[in-house]
Order: structure tokens, then sequence, then C-alpha cells
């Protein structure tokens, strides 16, 4: 519902005081930027996946792949040019969400949408990834979800869900009690 896909069925979702429900698709594509469990990379190349929008300058698009530890992009021959096949079949799961995220933080969003956008990667890989991640997001808001609790205290709020309403709104330390 946060994207803008899904309407909610009662109430309304306010972005800065303005009902999403009356906000144009353009909207939605200039500020947000979302990663889901089912994105996926285009058919091409590195290249042609952060060209989506036209704000991705190429200097952004390498900060965020080093952010997102591509460096079996970075430091392949053939860099951004390195080719996606049908379906990513090419990449592993993990290489694809760290090229998902450094896609989304390539963009000049205000608003980040991530859910379980680090499933399939190591601990230590999330852990590198965001460590970095404030100078990427530093005045932006992120709202993640995930499964993982050693990823909350990178948090400034946590939400804990069941079964669809929230159970608990704290900071990190206070959940971690």
């Amino acid at each position: 519902m946060l994207s803008g896909y899904l309407s909610p069925t009662d109430g309304a979702i306010l972005y800065d005081g303005y009902n999403l429900g009356h906000l144009s698709q353009n909207f939605f594509s200039q500020h947000l930027s979302v990663v889901t469990t089912h994105d996926v990379l285009f058919t091409g190349t590195i290249e042609s996946n952060f060209a989506l929008k036209p704000q991705n300058d190429r200097g952004r698009v390498l900060k965020a792949l080093h952010l997102a530890n591509c460096g079996f992009i970075l430091q392949h021959p053939m860099g951004l040019k390195f080719p996606v096949n049908f379906m990513a079949k090419n990449l592993s799961s993990g290489q694809q969400q760290q090229l998902l995220l450094a896609r989304s933080l390539s963009s000049d969003a205000s608003v980040f949408l991530w859910d379980e956008p680090t499933s399939n990667l190591d601990e230590n890989t999330e852990k590198q990834i965001f460590d970095n991640l404030d100078e990427f997001i530093h005045g932006k808001t992120l709202i993640m979800v995930t499964h993982r609790r050693y990823l909350i205290k990178y948090f400034d709020r946590v939400l804990v869900m069941k079964g669809g309403k929230i159970i608990r709104d704290c900071s990190p330390d206070k959940l971690l009690m």
C-alpha cells in the first residue's frame, strides 16, 4: 500500500499530509524506490538496468554498486557492460539482490521501501551494506520489512506486526531488551 500499488480498504495513507490515493503515478516514480522479493533484473547489461531513471549518473551508480558490495561487477573486465541474461540466470540470487539494492540506492528517491531485500545474502555482506548505508539515505526515509533481528539496530524505529496489525512500536534498543 505504501508504494501506491494497492489502495487501503479503510482509512488513508498520508505522505507529508497528502492522501496517497490522490497522488499521480509520476509522484511515486519520482519519490519512491521500491525493492520487493519479486523484483527482477532486465535482460541486457548492468548499465541498462540502471538506466531506468534519468537522474542516475554514472558516478552515483558506481557508488551504489560499491555500497551494495557488488565487487563482482566493479572488478569484472566488462564492468557495467556485464550481460544480464534472461531472468538473470547468470547471476546468483544474492548477486541479483545486491544489484537490485544498488539500483534502488542509485535513484534520487526520498523514500525507500524494501521488502526482505537481503534475504539471500549472508550476514557479513548484509552488515557491510548496512554499515555504510547512511551516506546514501541520510535525510531520507527507509522502510524495510525483515525477519533478521540483527538488522534492526540500523533503524530509528521498529514496528512489529502480527496478523496484519502493529503490536509494538519502539526504538531498536527497547525491542532488544
